[in-house]
């Protein structure tokens, strides 16, 4: 099962349900425990669901409709009316769930296409705690782009000398609206806790977005990190850790 396949049966989740039990559900929800983008869609998806459903629960039940359920049971042939103010809102809802569908399923949203939602996908699927985000751990940078090559993910990006003399901590081969995108986790130090210093690099082609960023980096905060996006040849690369601006630009050098 691939990420589109896994996507298509859980937008059919409902959360708090049983749906879980469902064999082909289960293999879906344990891609999302190995897939952090795929995590971080489903993870929209419940809250969508989550919404739409307590709209609907919010409608009020048109006054006698209980009892014209009830009655209606001794003739299956009779048709109950309903208010006017219950059909628009019963339709309403309707079209806002059929537009749900077709956002998570589809990806046809008006803003799914753009470069800050590439962006702030990939910073934010590095920090989900519950979710692993690498595929591959090697200390080596040669390894992990020898691993994108085997993935079918071009490795011929270029990175800062700073950046390159950095060792690695490993990579994930991810995907993003069906295109190839390469993740590089790189160890940028300890802290006097102990605990390691990851900054990311993820790459894409330039050509997947329409407002891809130009040369010069921008810096946006997305969750707990910060990011520094740019464009350089055919290619387009979001730099995210913790700290400042000013922290990521000793290795944009």
């Amino acid at each position: 099962m691939d990420n589109r396949q896994a996507r298509e049966i859980l937008a059919l989740y409902r959360p708090g349900s049983t749906d879980a039990a469902d064999p082909q559900m289960a293999e879906a929800l344990d891609l999302v425990k190995r897939d952090p983008e795929l995590a971080t869609w489903f993870q929209e998806h419940c809250a969508v669901y989550t919404a739409i459903r307590s709209k609907l629960k919010a409608i009020p039940v048109p006054p006698g409709l209980k009892r014209q359920i009830i009655v209606g049971q001794a003739d299956y042939a009779r048709i109950i009316p309903l208010p006017a103010s219950a059909k628009i809102l019963l339709a309403a809802a309707a079209i806002v769930l059929l537009t749900a569908v077709a956002w998570f399923t589809l990806g046809i949203g008006p803003s799914q296409n753009t470069f800050a939602r590439f962006r702030d996908r990939m910073a934010r699927s590095v920090q989900r705690a519950d979710v692993p985000y690498m595929k591959m751990y090697s200390t080596s940078q040669a390894d992990v782009l020898k691993y994108f090559a085997d993935n079918q993910r071009p490795a011929d990006f270029s990175l800062s000398k700073a950046l390159q003399q950095l060792p690695a901590e490993g990579g994930s081969a991810l995907t993003w609206n069906n295109h190839p995108v390469e993740m590089l986790c790189l160890h940028a130090g300890t802290e006097t806790s102990g605990q390691h210093i990851d900054i990311w690099v993820f790459v894409m082609e330039k050509k997947y977005v329409p407002d891809a960023p130009g040369a010069a980096p921008q810096f946006t905060q997305v969750g707990n990190l910060m990011t520094a996006s740019w464009s350089a040849g055919d290619k387009i690369y979001v730099l995210a850790g913790r700290g400042t601006g000013e922290d990521l630009k000793k290795y944009l050098d």
